[in-house]
């Protein structure tokens, strides 16, 4: 892919891993693996701050630095838990928009050897942009944040509705392995009944909240064994929620306009 005169290549990482540290980016080759297209930790690793800090000190990888930055701000804007709202606002905007240029540029593209077919210049531009539908899935989720603050605003629904986090696929995944691990360590069998499935989200949902208070219930202490790679934010599930908003609609103008 190309965003003006940069190009947008795997190639940049794969240099990076082989010539610096693994202490400073934390990267394998396995997370820049095209084939896992659904491997969201690789997402978080290939687009953390210090694999972006390494990518902006090399010149050649400006492409490359500009398009993990743009997946770095859809992670901070829909799916990390400490964003405040007018943040995700400002970073989902921040995306739209560059989004836009980069296909309104796209269309006056032209190749230099005007004895090629006009179906090879609609190749150069497909290859050179992101799909349609993670573009199109860009501006729907950007507007369906904008329209459920609106609401929000307005009293049309509850505050709890700005918990965006909560509403990815991640977390239902999630959710589903953990019911599906509570079958039992002598039990093969791992499907269960919507009945089944119910008890078992009530089970969990009793867990974390132990956990949230820290495993203090009246005079009793619980202990849970916790993982070394596990963060002690991911157990936290109370973290981020929105209690309240301090927004008005021209301060969402304002945003927005920050953000073009």
């Amino acid at each position: 892919m190309k965003i003006g005169s940069y190009s947008v290549d795997i190639q940049d990482v794969f240099d990076l891993i082989e010539l610096e540290s693994k202490v400073e980016h934390n990267l394998i080759k396995c997370d820049v693996d095209p084939k896992d297209r659904q491997n969201f930790t690789s997402c978080l690793r290939i687009s953390s701050e210090n694999v972006l800090n390494l990518l902006k000190k090399n010149e050649k990888a400006t492409g490359t630095y500009v398009y993990l930055s743009l997946l770095r701000l859809i992670i901070i804007g829909f799916i990390e838990r400490s964003t405040t709202i007018q943040e995700r606002l400002l970073h989902v905007w921040t995306v739209v928009f560059t989004c836009r240029f980069w296909f309104s540029w796209i269309q006056y593209l032209e190749l230099k050897d005007n004895r090629n077919s006009s179906a090879t210049l609609s190749d150069l531009k497909k290859n050179t942009f992101i799909t349609k539908p993670t573009f199109w899935c860009i501006e729907i989720n950007a507007h369906s944040l904008l329209f459920v603050i609106l609401l929000v605003i307005n009293n049309k629904l509850p505050i709890d509705a700005l918990n965006t986090f909560t509403f990815n696929s991640q977390i239902c995944e999630n959710t589903f392995r953990i019911a599906r691990s509570l079958s039992g360590a002598f039990s093969s069998n791992t499907s269960f009944s919507v009945k089944s499935f119910l008890k078992r989200c009530e089970k969990i949902s009793i867990i974390n909240s132990i956990k949230n208070r820290g495993g203090q219930i009246g005079d009793y202490q619980f202990y849970f064994p916790q993982h070394h790679k596990n963060h002690k934010d991911t157990i936290n599930y109370s973290i981020g929620h929105v209690n309240e908003l301090n927004l008005t609609e021209n301060d969402i103008e304002i945003i927005i306009k920050n953000a073009f």
